[in-house]
């Protein structure tokens, strides 16, 4: 099996970083340096219940993993049939931390490279191997790691000071365990990252995160599931994320080469309880562009009731709700 294809795109999708607020929205009170361990979740556990007037924001906090500047213009169209309506605004958010936060710690160990290759000599015992990496823009990550070349078993720490790479700094350590073979050019086959309040600072702004992802790279799609619990400077508050899935391919067409994804599991909003998310139709970003053209994400809440995220452009998204459960998108989010 391949790597994730989201390596192979890190380089293209620069603006794939980890940025809390987009380029025109208001900081919120942050987290200094001396308030970021030990983060919990106390919000609402609850499910959701979405409505109209929260529709938006539940789904776009879903989607992005905190919360978001939104666009100034807001124009509402009604469907043909007229018993639909959408908002439609423009884009000033931020990316998936989700997709972030897995894309910046799957990089940390396929980067050091350390593991034996094929044709490699099997000693019957655990073997052990270090790496220092420098950052392309400062900094470094120690990681050591112990392998068995016959059974493909590992296991190994990561520790991160001020590692800085592609413009996203991190600060902490990672555990890492799981297994790869040793004639899979991919080499990795499953690996779970543990980590206790992460450091990821973006342009002054910092996601602090502990818990774990898990990666398949005998899935197909490529995929990752991570519980994890994540508070970014850009709000203060803390938000979780249950069983929460990801799926990763990259391609390329005659526009360029993209990266395509779902998301799908629970997310906890300390301010309105839980939704269930999962994607209709994949979301994909163009190499440079650091945003969905296209993709369809639907969040469920309690009675059935539902909010639908579409991205229309890369510049702009909709909104449709359904807070009576009924299965008509009918609500108007203005």
């Amino acid at each position: 099996m391949k790597p994730l294809r989201m390596i192979s795109l890190l380089a293209v999708i620069s603006s794939l970083v980890i940025a809390c607020g987009g380029g025109g929205g208001e900081k919120g009170q942050g987290l200094d340096a001396g308030e970021e361990a030990g983060i919990s979740y106390s919000g609402i556990t609850a499910q959701a219940v979405i409505t109209s007037s929260n529709a938006e924001e539940i789904s776009m906090t879903a989607f992005e993993g905190s919360e978001t500047a939104i666009g100034d213009r807001n124009t509402v169209q009604k469907s043909s049939s007229g018993l639909q309506a959408q908002a439609q605004k423009d884009i000033d958010p931020s990316r998936p931390r989700a997709l972030i936060i897995s894309q910046t710690l799957e990089r940390s160990f396929q980067d050091a490279d350390i593991l034996p290759k094929s044709g490699a000599a099997a000693s019957g015992a655990m073997e052990h191997d270090s790496i220092t990496i420098n950052g392309d823009c400062g900094g470094s990550m120690e990681q050591s790691i112990n392998y068995d070349p016959e059974t493909g078993e590992i296991n190994g720490t990561t520790n991160f000071s001020a590692y800085c790479s592609n413009g996203v700094t991190v600060t902490g350590n990672t555990n890492m365990s799981g297994r790869y073979d040793i004639n899979d050019p991919a080499g990795y086959q499953v690996v779970t990252v543990n980590f206790n309040d992460l450091n990821t600072s973006y342009e002054g702004e910092t996601s602090v995160s502990r818990g774990s992802i898990t990666y398949d790279y005998t899935a197909s799609p490529d995929a990752a599931e991570m519980n994890m619990l994540i508070s970014c400077s850009c709000s203060g508050k803390v938000y979780n994320y249950e069983n929460f899935g990801m799926t990763f391919s990259a391609g390329e067409d005659s526009t360029g080469q993209y990266l395509e994804f779902t998301l799908s599991g629970r997310f906890y909003d300390p301010a309105y309880g839980y939704v269930d998310a999962s994607t209709v139709r994949p979301f994909r970003i163009y190499a440079g562009a650091g945003w969905p053209f296209t993709g369809l994400l639907v969040v469920s809440g309690s009675g059935n009731s539902k909010a639908k995220l579409e991205m229309v452009s890369r510049a702009s998204y909709r909104i449709y709700s359904d807070e009576d459960g009924d299965g008509s998108f009918d609500t108007v989010r203005d």
